[in-house]
């Protein structure tokens, strides 16, 4: 066997006996987290989440009990103005999720800022919130689960194929924070 042939038979040897790959970890470019002052509310405008219509897949990465955090995994993310453009809505299912998040943002003109309210159609409730912009970033604050969660999102890195998504999360209305409780990337599959 010459050698070329033992190389290529031992790459596929290799290939077909390797144990699957872990999901690649999101990654952020430091440990600080949304880092943002979730009371100092800024100012939006109507086409803030202009940027978020069409499809997106994404990798979606959550801490763990302990701190650690667990594999990443794959989501598609759908968004659409709807109601003659007054509103933005999404439909973001992480991996084979039956139970998708459903998100209605609704700009507020008096206000100069996005009320947004989420649900689960399988489980009911709302987790309500506000959002704005500034430069190229935008900034979310949401209560999740009854109030008990309250979360401080960052869109950074935004660009027509894709951005990136973090979150802190507060148990105690945002006395202490845990940054990066969440942390996402996606990149546009379609407009």
């Amino acid at each position: 066997m010459t050698s070329s042939r033992l190389v290529l038979t031992l790459a596929i040897v290799l290939a077909v006996t390797a144990p699957p790959q872990a999901p690649a970890d999101v990654q952020t470019p430091d440990a600080l987290g949304a880092n943002f002052d979730a009371k100092a509310i800024g100012k939006g405008t109507p086409a803030d989440f202009d940027f978020l219509i069409g499809t997106w897949t994404f990798r979606f990465q959550q801490r763990g009990e302990g701190g650690a955090f667990r594999p990443s995994q794959p989501g598609e993310w759908s968004t659409r103005k709807a109601h003659d453009g007054a509103v933005v809505e999404d439909l973001w299912r992480l991996g084979g999720s039956t139970n998708p998040t459903i998100t209605y943002r609704v700009f507020n003109q008096a206000k100069q800022i996005w009320e947004l309210q989420g649900t689960h159609p399988r489980t009911g409730g709302w987790d309500a919130g506000i959002a704005w912009s500034r430069a190229d970033e935008r900034y979310l604050v949401q209560h999740f689960n009854d109030g008990k969660l309250l979360v401080r999102i960052k869109y950074y890195e935004i660009t027509a194929n894709g951005f990136r998504w973090r979150a802190d999360g507060s148990g105690d209305e945002g006395k202490t924070w845990t940054p990066d409780i969440w942390k996402m990337e996606a990149a546009r599959k379609s407009q």
